[in-house]
Order: structure tokens, then C-alpha cells, then sequence
């Protein structure tokens, strides 16, 4: 995880950007292990998706209309990017200094499930989401499922990081609604 402070002589506002879901992982949710497949994401972009904090609807940090708004994300090799600039809100300028420090660095996402496919690996279910019904929010956490996701807060661009696979973990709500956290 970097994280760079805005330079004085610079005119760019600090943003926080990252991957709120990454692919080429597996996430071990107890009873099952689950992937995302790279194309889940392409009919769910255009939603009105929510930037949060640890998926608290009081702490709003960013907005995507239709694609527009404050929340820029975008489906890549690596994962769902997302950035936006830090914000006026005094929580926003507390979460961008606890990123800036280390104290936070990963990300997590809301959604729901349109198509999935089942099998068994190594003796235990596996779940491959190969679309989803719909994007509900992306959140910047102190606790994620998919533990390779990140969180780094930035005024200028920087080169991507190496990044070492680690195992990850979801919790699962009711059947309709996955929260990654």
C-alpha cells in the first residue's frame, strides 16, 4: 500500500482510490469458496453505487449515477478500480489520514447475484459469480472478505505495486444479498 500527501506546489486534490474487488482470487467463506468472474461487473456499472465507509450509510463518501457523479470506477485486468477525491466532510478527511497512515487499507463491495456457477474443489463447494444483478455500494473497511483488495489515498499517479496473494475470507448475508466486508 502507498500512500502520498498532496505536495504544496501541487494543484491536484487528494483522492482515495483502490480495488474494491480483485480477480485471480479465491475467497474462503467457511462453508464454500467463491470467485468473481472478470465480466461480473459489465451490466452493473451504470448503477447508482455509493461510495461508503465500512458499508455505513452515514458515512457517504462518494456517488456514481449512470456512470457520473463523484465515484470514478472502472473494470481493469487486475479488478473494479475505483477513486474519488477526499471530500469536505470531517469523516472524509479522518478516513483519508487513517489511509495516509496505514491505519486502513482495504476495500469491500455490496451486491447482488444474477448468475453463479457451482462445483466442488478440493472437497468443498466453490462459487464462480459470473454476473451480477447489481452494484449496491463500494466501501473503503477496516475488515474485508477478499483480503487482496486496496486502499491507498494520493494526490499524483504512481506505478502499480507488487502485490503477494492472500487468502481471502467473505461473510454471506441472506440469498439475494452479498456483502463483502
Amino acid at each position: 500500500i502507498e500512500a502520498r500527501s498532496v505536495a504544496p506546489e501541487a494543484n491536484d486534490e487528494p483522492k482515495i482510490e483502490g480495488y474494491a474487488s480483485v480477480f485471480h482470487g479465491e475467497a474462503d467463506l467457511g462453508n464454500f469458496t467463491e470467485t468473481i468472474d472478470k465480466d461480473a461487473f459489465v451490466d452493473v456499472l451504470q448503477d447508482d453505487v455509493r461510495m461508503l465507509f465500512n458499508h455505513d450509510p452515514n458515512f457517504p463518501l462518494a456517488r456514481s449515477r449512470n456512470g457520473e457523479g463523484t465515484l470514478d470506477m472502472k473494470v481493469d485486468e487486475k479488478g473494479l478500480f475505483f477513486s474519488f477525491p477526499v471530500g469536505p466532510q470531517s469523516y472524509a478527511k479522518d478516513l483519508h489520514q487513517s489511509i495516509l497512515r496505514g491505519d486502513v487499507d482495504q476495500a469491500s463491495f455490496a451486491f447482488t447475484v444474477d448468475a453463479d456457477e457451482w462445483e466442488e474443489r478440493d472437497g468443498k463447494p466453490h462459487r464462480h459469480i459470473t454476473r451480477l444483478g447489481s452494484l449496491i455500494d463500494l466501501s473503503v473497511v477496516t475488515y474485508p472478505a477478499y483480503e487482496a483488495t486496496r486502499v491507498a489515498a494520493r494526490s499524483l499517479p504512481t506505478p502499480p505495486v507488487q502485490e503477494t496473494q492472500i487468502e481471502n475470507q467473505v461473510e454471506e448475508g441472506d440469498k439475494t444479498f452479498d456483502r463483502v466486508k
